[in-house]
């Protein structure tokens, strides 16, 4: 609460306004906040003017080298679980959740045929990370 505070402030004194997004703990444990917390965050962004709500990055890093298929589904599963939860608790509180994002090049072909991200964020196939071809492939 308090960053979303200080950006406000820093927004507000500027004269603009930027696009928010809620980071979520879509399964490594890294950051982000759980997805029953997302509404709440939501509704500290909608409370400032020159914040708007832009939605949720769920994004899943420890997915993206699971080296088997199955692995990585089940890790996406719970991310898919995750990020549709966190929307629930945003649009529960009256919020427009407009876009999920996030996905990497080790998972993107799952976030996408989701049906929750409408917003995919794969990026270290343009440099050919060598680690990503000790993956099994995805099925297209």
């Amino acid at each position: 609460v308090v960053g979303i505070e200080r950006l406000a402030a820093a927004i507000h004194a500027s004269g603009r306004q930027i696009e928010v997004y809620v980071e979520i703990d879509a399964g490594q444990g890294r950051c982000g906040v759980p997805a029953a917390e997302a509404g709440a965050l939501a509704r500290q962004v909608v409370a400032h003017d020159g914040l708007r709500f832009a939605g949720l990055q769920a994004y899943h890093g420890g997915a993206q080298h699971l080296r088997s298929v199955a692995e990585r589904e089940a890790a996406i599963r719970h991310a898919v679980a995750m990020a549709t939860a966190a929307r629930a608790a945003v649009t529960s509180l009256g919020i427009d959740c407009p876009l999920v994002t996030g996905a990497g090049s080790g998972s993107f072909l799952l976030e996408a045929a989701s049906g929750v991200y409408g917003e995919i964020q794969p990026g270290s196939y343009v440099f050919m990370d060598a680690d990503y071809a000790r993956n099994a492939p995805l099925p297209e």
